[in-house]
């Protein structure tokens, strides 16, 4: 009966890690609705290594790609001289490193309140409404940036302040 558990915990995981809703709050809400509730913290987290898993199998000739681009922008920038604003793929290496640290720096700090939260079901309803309301602020934005024909930003003209914003 574990095995069927965890099977269909994963499933849930495996659905919505792609979709703009928060894997984690639904992994919550189906733990306590089927009353899967001797699962903890770690368990979460196994799964969410899974996901990244999968996301690496998925995008991995993006990531060679990204890899390689590195390596012969580094190469580049001590061989010829060149500067930093011509390191594209470097540039989003290391805007992916700092949101990474950022999360973390703040995990650290948040750490015995977010695993209360991780574990508590009665907040699941403000989590969605935030998650909802940030969506939706986001397609607001963005559709608003479409109509006035802003030219967005790539990744790698963006700077570490942005990189710090998305940690968070």
């Amino acid at each position: 009966m574990e095995i069927i558990k965890s099977l269909f915990l994963s499933l849930v995981q495996a659905l919505t890690e792609f979709l703009p809703i928060s894997s984690s709050g639904h992994l919550l809400l189906f733990k306590n609705i089927l009353n899967f509730n001797n699962y903890g913290v770690n368990y979460d987290i196994i799964i969410h290594f899974g996901s990244l898993f999968a996301i690496i199998l998925f995008f991995y000739k993006n990531i060679i790609e990204l890899l390689k681009g590195s390596v012969i922008e580094i190469k580049n920038f001590f061989d010829k001289n060149s500067d930093f604003n011509s390191t594209k793929n470097l540039k989003i290496i290391i805007f992916s490193f700092i949101s990474t640290i950022t999360t973390f720096i703040i995990y650290k700090i948040f750490k015995d309140k977010f695993l209360n939260l991780m574990e508590n079901p009665k907040i699941l309803p403000f989590s969605f409404l935030f998650t909802t309301f940030f969506l939706i602020l986001g397609f607001t934005f963005k559709t608003y940036y479409f109509k006035k024909k802003l030219n967005e930003k790539k990744v790698y003209e963006k700077n570490i302040f942005y990189s710090i914003i998305i940690g968070i």
